[in-house]
């Protein structure tokens, strides 16, 4: 809807394309924590007692 509105407005394309890549940018990083998380690690991440 951003990148439809944006059609209308040049300033306001490129701010929505730098926000759209701020947000991919952002998905990549959770995406590559998520991915290298071990579920050994949960109980330090967490706070919990260590599982035995």
């Amino acid at each position: 809807m951003l990148m439809l509105a944006a059609n209308d407005d040049d300033l306001f394309r490129q701010s929505a394309e730098v926000y759209l890549r701020y947000a991919l940018a952002e998905q990549e990083k959770i995406d590559g924590y998520v991915r290298a998380f071990r579920t050994e690690e949960l109980a330090l991440y967490s706070g919990c007692s260590r599982p035995k």
